[in-house]
């Protein structure tokens, strides 16, 4: 059986849907922490980001999203929902 390995665990690859494969859901460029212009309130914006992509999921049915944000500009966040 052909599966997608996720942070989740394992998906077949039946059930992953329809996949957007390679997304930056939340992208802040270096030293922008430093920026008083560039402030950003982390939970409002991981809010916001959780609630397009549960649209999406619901209007254009995504099954899967391949966030490839590296970890020097806001990547690999222990915070972000994990849910399916």
């Amino acid at each position: 059986m052909k599966v997608l390995r996720t942070v989740l665990g394992d998906v077949p690859a039946e059930q992953s849907g329809l996949m957007l494969s390679h997304e930056h859901l939340l992208y802040g460029y270096p030293g922008a922490e430093l920026d008083p212009r560039a402030a950003l309130d982390y939970d409002a914006a991981v809010d916001f980001v959780a609630k397009q992509v549960r649209r999406g999921k619901e209007n254009h049915g995504y099954g899967t999203i391949v966030d490839m944000t590296p970890p020097e500009v806001g990547g690999t966040r222990s915070s972000w929902p994990t849910s399916r």
